[in-house]
């Protein structure tokens, strides 16, 4: 089993997912940071290029794997699923998404959504025009009913003196001992 690690728009993951990625390898899993090309808002608009996304994504995972994904990797897991991807676990940490969201049935066995309701980026990107994909997932949590969906806000593990942003809820020096050691557990089995 093989975590996979999915970064957000204009990121390659060196502030978020490659340091949980880190940090669940020193607890002992195997992981994968995925090489998901530098993408914008823009691009993020692009069905096509979400499935492309989706499509590296989906080559690498055997079945029983887990995703760890962050904002815009959110989109590239789901369309991983839709494509055949058979996760074990997902969790999409601040994922910008909207909140009716289905996940394909044979996907995962758990979906865990990480929501922080201070987050201005998800904020902001849930108002962009023309039908984009963005939205309240991240904020809010999901809409739809689905048992396999657990939903958490910001500061759930830990008390966050301040209101954190984007990144900083999950990956933060508060913040990422916490998001790893949940993970962990969830994986191991524990949670």
């Amino acid at each position: 089993m093989v975590i996979h690690g999915v970064n957000g728009i204009l990121s390659h993951g060196s502030g978020s997912t490659d340091l949980l990625l880190y940090r669940l390898q020193e607890l002992g899993h195997a992981t994968n940071d995925v090489a998901i090309p530098l993408r914008g808002i823009v691009q993020s608009y692009f069905d096509s290029i979400n499935k492309k996304d989706g499509a590296l994504l989906n080559s690498l995972v055997e079945p029983g794997d887990v995703a760890v994904s962050h904002s815009r990797g959110g989109l590239v897991v789901l369309e991983a699923m839709k494509l055949g991807a058979r996760f074990s676990k997902v969790f999409l940490l601040a994922p910008a998404m909207r909140r009716d969201v289905v996940f394909p049935y044979f996907g995962a066995t758990e979906i865990h959504i990480l929501c922080n309701k201070h987050d201005t980026a998800l904020k902001l990107g849930r108002w962009l025009p023309f039908r984009h994909p963005f939205g309240a997932l991240g904020l809010y949590g999901a809409t739809v009913k689905d048992p396999r969906i657990r939903g958490f806000q910001a500061g759930v593990f830990s008390d966050l003196p301040f209101h954190v942003e984007h990144s900083e809820a999950w990956f933060g020096a508060l913040t990422l001992e916490d998001t790893a050691q949940y993970i962990d557990a969830s994986v191991r089995g524990s949670a």
